[in-house]
């Protein structure tokens, strides 16, 4: 019970306390129903029009629109694909790029020893990156990256397939579904597989290291 009361703790801060994050996750949603009821082109003007408006609405509040903006880049990238390469499979491109970006990210991480989970968890916890390169934590974090190489090599596999196929609507549905629903997924099982796995490692925890504490150590026992 205490798991997944810190796992709502933590997809709570780290992820749903954040601003702009509602710009990122409807514009996708209304696109995928947009598309499921009025067609592709109605729901592409559509989520650009509520993209753009997430924007202004951030500017007037003098909220950070720096999500606002990256939402709004992405679909002017995609709309402009679509419009150059003449096929409506062109939106997705930019997902599938970043896709590759962060597979070859992952694997260059994993082969230089500083795995891409955990720079992300420094760059958002701000802990000591010398903890995360400990021989007794390092396991759990390069683990959890070939977690998420598999996962986004999957996406781009079915990204590839119906992109070949020219299958639009199964593109947006599945490129919605392995989007933010399945980032969010692979969020929570990347926090229990660590904790668990950092607790079967037997290293120190944040704080004890922090502290120079010797072992035997508690461990990491919340956040990863």
């Amino acid at each position: 019970m205490r798991l997944f009361t810190d796992i709502y703790d933590e997809l709570k801060k780290l992820v749903f306390s954040r601003p702009g994050m509602l710009d990122l996750v409807l514009p996708p949603l209304v696109f995928l129903i947009m598309n499921l009821t009025a067609g592709f082109y109605p729901a592409l003007f559509v989520s650009l029009i509520m993209t753009a408006g997430f924007l202004i609405f951030r500017m007037v509040r003098k909220e950070s629109v720096k999500r606002s903006l990256e939402g709004l880049l992405v679909i002017l990238i995609a709309f402009g694909l679509v419009f150059l390469l003449k096929r409506e499979e062109g939106v997705f491109l930019p997902s599938m790029l970043t896709g590759s970006v962060t597979i070859i990210l992952a694997l260059l991480s994993i082969a230089a020893k500083r795995p891409l989970v955990a720079w992300m968890s420094f760059m958002s916890r701000g802990w000591p990156l010398d903890w995360y390169r400990h021989p007794k934590v390092r396991p759990a974090y390069t683990e959890t990256t070939w977690l998420w190489a598999f996962y986004f090599s999957l996406r781009l596999a079915v990204q590839i397939m119906f992109f070949q196929q020219g299958n639009v609507d199964q593109l947006v549905f599945f490129n919605f579904l392995l989007g933010w629903p399945g980032i969010l997924g692979l969020l929570i099982i990347t926090y229990i597989y660590g904790i668990v796995r950092l607790g079967k490692l037997g290293g120190p925890s944040v704080e004890e290291f922090r502290n120079g504490t010797d072992p035997p150590w508690t461990g990491q026992k919340k956040g990863f």
